[in-house]
């Protein structure tokens, strides 16, 4: 586990930021797969591996690994051929416990495809002050654990709704520590990550989000109404750019009476009740599955205030933003 000791962090910290990973670095594994049971089946499989596939249900078409690389790291001696070049970074830098890149594999000299090797570099993460007891924080011991026991639990999905896991290795870091990575299918060879076609989405209904302003522009606002069900929109108009009719307004107010409500509650921040910033973000909450967030929030500040207190225990000692430790995993 990671040393809270701020002196001892910095000399480790500062070692591994004067030599990060670097486009073009091989990374070879100094051991063998550390959980063979987590590599990835061949494709085909063995008739009982194949009926474990089948028993899925999963619709997604099964997708070919590298099986030059799967033979390589399965065998014995195999892993020693084994390399990866590291070609684009996708998540990198201090702060990060994963730091992501895209490689190209190699078996015996000769490249076999394309790859994702996800270090856990404990060196590079700090855990912030106010994370208190680390209550929330998994050690890296934790995180090889999970990810190991999540690819070998989920071998009969791998290629198909799971990434291909080609095994956990122990590497050596420029900075002078070993580290554990994954090294994992490219999934971007095939698929977008969802932040990509919520993005999409959002951009090509925004035009639509003016209508809007006409609300506005009649002196009517209301900062209660439920977008998942009091915005309509008309099915003559199912394509962008989308037309929408507003309901729900049994808690509204003329404009100004809001913005003197929500100074009060609120002082310096400017209302956004029913404008085109509102409507974006309670699109793109209802897209990622936040209604059901949002409804436990308002249960929960009738029947346990306290615990959105400055000091109560779901702000933690206040703050909201209580890890550095986004690690944008793929797959």
């Amino acid at each position: 586990m990671i040393s809270t000791d701020g002196t001892k962090y910095d000399e480790r910290g500062q070692r591994a930021s004067a030599a990060p990973l670097a486009t073009g670095d091989v990374l070879r594994p100094l051991a063998s797969a550390l959980n063979p049971d987590a590599v990835a089946w061949p494709t085909p499989g063995s008739s009982a591996e194949e009926l474990q596939r089948q028993a899925t249900g999963t619709p997604n078409e099964q997708r070919l690994a590298l099986e030059d690389l799967l033979a390589a790291v399965k065998s014995t001696e195999g892993w020693r051929s084994v390399t990866f070049r590291l070609t684009e970074p996708l998540v990198h830098g201090n702060g990060r416990f994963s730091q992501v890149w895209r490689a190209v594999a190699g078996v015996r000299g000769h490249e076999c495809g394309p790859v994702v090797v996800k270090i856990l570099a404990e060196a590079l993460w700090r855990p912030k002050e106010d994370l208190g007891a680390l209550e929330w924080w998994y050690s890296l011991e934790d995180r090889i654990n999970s990810e190991n026991h999540a690819y070998s639990a989920l071998r009969p999905l791998q290629g198909r709704d799971v990434p291909h896991c080609y095994g956990s290795f122990s590497f050596s870091m420029p900075w002078g520590e070993a580290a554990v990575g994954f090294v994992l299918e490219d999934l971007l060879q095939v698929a977008k990550p969802f932040e990509h076609l919520c993005k999409r989405e959002l951009a090509q209904i925004r035009p639509s989000l003016k209508q809007l302003q006409r609300i506005f522009a009649l002196n009517v606002t209301s900062t209660h109404t439920d977008p998942a069900r009091n915005i309509f929109v008309l099915r003559s108009a199912a394509l962008p750019p989308l037309k929408y009719i507003f309901a729900g307004f049994g808690r509204t107010a003329p404009l100004d009476e809001a913005q003197r409500e929500h100074e009060v509650k609120y002082p310096g921040r400017a209302i956004a009740a029913l404008d085109e910033r509102w409507l974006a973000a309670s699109w793109f909450a209802l897209k990622s599955g936040g209604e059901i967030f949002y409804e436990w929030l308002s249960w929960a500040h009738g029947e346990e205030p306290e615990l959105f207190t400055p000091s109560g225990s779901f702000w933690g000692s206040g703050s909201s933003d209580t890890s550095d430790d986004s690690d944008g995993d793929e797959g």
